[in-house]
């Protein structure tokens, strides 16, 4: 006789299931109606998500990695006055190799604008065949923009939501889903980080939608072991937003596994960048990054810096297969 299912666990597959239809069908309605489009409002642009995949989407997150925190401070057009500054804070969880818990604080600051982005995330994973996976992930955001009025220059004194004010504040709520298929160390993901349109204030005082339209973030990857020891890890990524063109990005990282790396990336807005990291103790990470227009001219500073500190524990350690026998040869898992 077969092991008996739990009532939780059969109610967890069959909200599964019942949710991955659903997610498919509007991926796929959403794929054929939409044009293929930019960079979400929501999808950071940080390099962190190379050491920290999870902080795009909670379907990305990995199994074998029991905590994690990672701190990243990142200052754009260094060249500028007010120049653009995010601090990023993303801690995560992993229960029984299988459920996924993270939150996200995001603070964003330029001139006169401000932003703050809390983000509550989990995702699920399923085994479907031998050492395949379905990893269904969802998140609940809030998220607040601010427009300080005192440091602005006001073009039009008589503007109805502006008199009277020394600053705008618009607060948000929003929720997100998505999906992601896993094979050994290839992992594909699609994830909609807002399925609802959040109106503009101006949508009362002008014609027109200032709605933030919806978006998808579509991500593959794939890890390779080489020796047993040197890990290479290209990985592809594109954002899809109504009305503006596709931004997409590839990235190479390699180095030794759990000691050193660096990685190279060229996203299609004309920019490259260049990283490295290391692991200074057990479980601390410490990765620089820097990022800049191909082309730029002389005297043009509009490069950009980020810094990310990260703490990990993992349940044990994952060896992939060998470039040679990725097709043929399971991974190797030691405790």
């Amino acid at each position: 006789m077969g092991k008996a299912i739990s009532p939780f666990h059969h109610f967890t597959i069959s909200l599964f299931r019942y949710l991955s239809i659903s997610l498919l069908r509007y991926l796929a309605i959403s794929l054929l109606l939409s044009p293929l489009s930019s960079l979400p409002q929501t999808s950071s642009n940080q390099l962190q998500y190379l050491i920290n995949p999870s902080v795009l989407a909670p379907t990305l997150f990995d199994p074998l990695t029991r905590f994690s925190g990672f701190l990243s401070y990142r200052s754009e057009w260094t060249g500028f006055q007010g120049k653009p500054t995010t601090i990023l804070l993303d801690i995560s969880g992993v229960v029984h190799n299988k459920m996924y818990f993270g939150g996200e604080i995001r603070y964003q600051s330029a001139t006169v604008f401000r932003s703050f982005y809390l983000a509550l995330k989990y995702a699920y994973q399923i085994r479907i065949q031998e050492e395949q996976y379905l990893i269904l992930g969802v998140n609940g955001i809030l998220y607040q923009n601010i427009l300080d009025l005192t440091q602005a220059t006001i073009l039009d004194p008589g503007d109805p939501l502006l008199q009277g004010k020394d600053r705008i504040t618009q607060t948000k709520v929003n929720i997100g889903a998505g999906l992601a298929y896993r094979f050994k160390t290839f992992l594909i993901s699609f994830y909609a980080p807002m399925l609802l349109n959040n109106r503009s204030a101006y949508d009362q005082a002008v014609e027109g939608s200032l709605s933030l339209p919806r978006n998808l973030l579509v991500y593959l990857s794939n890890d390779f072991i080489i020796n047993r020891q040197w890990l290479l890890k290209p990985t592809f990524r594109a954002n899809i937003l109504t009305g503006f063109p596709t931004i997409f990005e590839l990235s190479l990282l390699g180095g030794k596994v759990d000691q050193f790396w660096c990685s190279v990336l060229f996203r299609s807005t004309m920019m490259m960048g260049l990283s490295v990291g290391g692991q200074l103790w057990k479980h601390l990470v410490i990765s620089y990054g820097y990022e800049f227009f191909i082309g730029n001219k002389p005297g043009v500073h509009t490069g950009t810096h980020e810094i990310t500190l990260g703490y990990k524990i993992g349940t044990s350690k994952l060896i992939t297969p060998e470039l040679k026998d990725y097709f043929s040869t399971p991974p190797v898992v030691t405790h």
